[in-house]
């Protein structure tokens, strides 16, 4: 409070009022406040199941070992492994925002819910209407 005061008597009222605001202002942008709007992505439910873990698994293993992700590091291996399992989900879910060095991917689950939506099932549906 003394620092508002002596700010008051030398710079006015007004001013002391609008550096408040702002530093208002400012507290605000940089703190996190609850009900802040997180992640906006497509969020596909994803259960863990053990023939389909593995069979996600033995196609991640399949893309990793490509010449091209093969020779990738990090978040780029990563992101060429995606692309290479599910383009479209990739798209759907990362295109807008990349994942980036650091950064903990809450979306894995859902890019797993869309390769099983759209590759796994359809996959399944194709060699059983072969039989």
């Amino acid at each position: 409070m003394a620092v508002c005061k002596s700010l008051m008597v030398n710079y006015g009222k007004s001013i002391v009022i609008a550096l408040l605001i702002t530093a208002v202002l400012l507290e605000m942008m940089v703190s996190p406040v609850q009900g802040t709007i997180a992640y906006q992505f497509p969020r596909y439910t994803y259960k863990k199941k053990p023939k389909i873990e593995r069979f996600f698994k033995q196609e991640w293993r399949k893309c990793e070992l490509t010449r091209e992700c093969e020779q990738m590091f990090g978040v780029e291996r990563t992101r060429c492994i995606r692309i290479c399992l599910a383009p479209i989900c990739h798209d759907e879910i990362y295109s807008y925002d990349e994942l980036e060095e650091g950064e903990i991917d809450v979306r894995s689950s859902s890019f797993k819910g869309c390769w099983r939506q759209r590759y796994h099932d359809i996959r399944i549906r194709t060699n059983r209407s072969d039989l």
